[in-house]
């Protein structure tokens, strides 16, 4: 099966999850598609029990929606100060000031 047909067999509610495809290609191709569809409205989650879009109202749903949220921001967060600490070693380089830390 490729990334297309495992997008649209996306199930609504954590208790249809979908595994995420063996394929490592076909993997990378689906979690591709599954950003720009969560960049264009949709939703569409994996908190590691397999891929589905949340349902509104579903406690379960809801309790792994918001964990998901929690995890992204984490990861934002984290982008945003390694970038700020390689952004401070380049300028003290650049500077000549090596950094041991």
């Amino acid at each position: 099966m490729n990334a297309e047909e495992y997008f649209a067999k996306i199930p609504d509610g954590h208790g249809k999850a979908m595994a995420r495809p063996y394929n490592p290609a076909t993997d990378r191709r689906l979690r591709d598609m599954i950003a720009k569809a969560n960049q264009n409205g949709d939703c569409i989650i994996n908190n590691g029990n397999g891929i589905f879009r949340p349902v509104p109202g579903d406690p379960e749903d809801e309790r792994q929606f918001a964990q998901y949220l929690r995890k992204e921001l984490a990861r934002a967060r984290a982008i945003l100060y390694k970038r700020i600490k390689m952004k401070e070693a380049f300028k003290g380089w650049k500077n000549g000031i090596l950094f041991k830390d």
